[in-house]
């Protein structure tokens, strides 16, 4: 639901920050999550 997009914005960011993923994976990551919203039609 859009009222928790915040929080859940901040609690992913604190994944990711705890991660300590090396530059290589932040890419992967990122065309992991871009291939999900082009296969859902965008966000």
């Amino acid at each position: 639901p859009p009222e928790k997009a915040p929080s859940m914005m901040r609690n992913l960011r604190n994944v990711f920050r705890r991660a300590n993923l090396t530059d290589q994976e932040v890419r992967s990551f990122h065309g992991v999550i871009s291939a999900l919203i082009r296969r859902n039609g965008g966000a």
